[in-house]
């Protein structure tokens, strides 16, 4: 074969390529089931390696982002000694890794979703309140932080949880001159939490998001506020509350903003819509909602409603709700080879979702 600078410079990217999967890899020996996971001496040594590689100045940047992520995603998995127990050990080095500003955000963000994805009982009050400071924008580890960095901090944070959180969320939604990407954050870090919070929380929250919607904002953080609202919505009846669906118009908002918002918006209340309408088909609440969401997601599969990427938003509502009866209508997508590739890999994952 032929050998020079292109040729080297392949190799080293498909090293690389080896080293970033490689990395990965070994979070993803992950199990759930107890009697399937490595021992916790064998986990604890692999965190080491990985820790290493993360601490690893001369090493590819995203080789040293793939290995923080497989950090995160053994979080949940056994620990063998005091020092590691909790996630320790992890949470120091990673705290302690920050420093100077990286080419790119790559790392930090990385390391910032690895801390949010240990134990909450392994990260000391220091810390947490070390991530308030750089949401709310104070410089730290002698640099400040960008707003998209900043949004890993909120939601590595609220994943963590602890005194304080609540109303750091409510100041990101709130405050009129936040920037997008943490309010983004905050209406996603709302999803996760909602099932933990009493009905009154949920139903104060809801509020709080419908309150922001008043405010023009980028079409994107609107949508975010939708999902908010739905997951908010959906947790509060698969609890069998109501304080939500009674307090607040978040099924009045969605279904209008799934029928009139702006293209980009409306797919976001599609989705929206079909998330909080899973909790009412789950818990028999709420059924007049459930079946304007269904009838208003069913008759968009069919019109189209759109272009082809809106009418895909439709198809995955159809495969959220379980909907039996659009599984013709989905097949006959699937098999137009005349129709988008994006619409017809949309209805495929929606037939899957049906068929789970």
């Amino acid at each position: 074969t032929r050998s020079g600078p292109q040729s080297r410079g392949l190799g080293d990217v498909y090293k690389r390529q080896v080293r970033e999967s490689a990395a990965l890899a070994i979070g993803l020996l992950r199990r759930t089931h107890p009697e399937l996971q490595q021992t916790a001496a064998d986990l604890d040594g692999l965190r080491e390696r990985l820790i290493e590689v993360v601490r690893d100045k001369k090493d590819e940047l995203r080789v040293r982002s793939f290995a923080a992520l497989a950090l995160g995603l053994l979080g949940d998995q056994p620990f063998a000694t005091p020092y590691t127990k909790d996630g320790r050990m992890v949470v120091k080095a990673l705290w302690e890794g920050f420093g100077p500003k990286p080419k790119n955000a790559d790392l930090p963000v990385c390391m910032m979703t690895a801390l949010g994805m240990q134990p909450s009982a392994g990260v000391p009050d220091a810390i947490r309140e070390g991530l308030k400071e750089i949401v709310v924008g104070k410089q730290l580890h002698r640099r400040r932080w960008t707003p998209f960095e900043r949004s890993h901090a909120l939601t590595a944070l609220a994943r963590i949880g602890g005194p304080g959180v609540d109303a750091l969320l409510k100041r990101v939604i709130e405050r009129p001159g936040e920037h997008a990407e943490l309010r983004r954050a905050a209406c996603i870090a709302l999803g996760p939490l909602a099932p933990g919070m009493t009905t009154e929380r949920r139903a104060e929250f809801a509020a709080i998001v419908e309150d922001s919607l008043k405010r023009k904002r980028d079409p994107v953080t609107t949508g975010m506020a939708y999902i908010a609202l739905a997951r908010l919505l959906a947790a509060d009846l698969e609890a069998k509350q109501v304080t939500v669906l009674q307090e607040s118009d978040v099924t009045r908002t969605l279904l209008e903003a799934a029928e009139m918002g702006t293209s980009i918006s409306r797919g976001y209340a599609v989705l929206a819509l079909a998330f909080a309408a899973q909790g009412a088909k789950a818990t028999g609440r709420a059924m007049p909602f459930y079946a304007a969401a269904k009838k208003l997601i069913v008759n968009g599969l069919a019109t189209g409603r759109g272009d082809d990427s809106m009418r895909a938003t439709y198809a995955v509502g159809c495969g959220l709700l379980g909907l039996e009866d659009q599984i013709d209508a989905l097949l006959e997508i699937v098999r137009d080879i005349g129709t988008m590739p994006v619409l017809r890999g949309h209805a495929a994952v929606a037939l899957g979702q049906i068929g789970r």
